[in-house]
């Protein structure tokens, strides 16, 4: 099964990923992606705008809530990262 196919589960019940496997699996999710130092998973997109960056980060927020994983979201003017703590 790819990664793509998966669903998200409670952060709770699942111990977070070894960097190795992140890392082997980092590899399904494209370009942009990466581990930061502290092996969260992460990535910034870029947008011509506030209001183009704020309407992404509101579909990102619209996916989390469905999947109950929720990343952390900075957004600022033209730009918004979306972290994962929890690998």
């Amino acid at each position: 099964m790819k990664l793509a196919d998966k669903k998200c589960s409670d952060g709770g019940s699942v111990p977070p990923l070894k960097a190795l496997r992140a890392r082997e699996l980092l590899k399904q999710l494209g370009r942009g992606w990466r581990l930061n130092g502290k092996g969260h998973l992460e990535r910034l997109y870029t947008f011509r705008d506030f209001a183009q960056a704020l309407a992404f980060a509101n579909k990102v927020g619209a996916v989390a809530e469905v999947e109950g994983h929720h990343p952390d979201l900075y957004v600022a003017w033209g730009k918004c990262k979306i972290a994962f703590s929890g690998v």
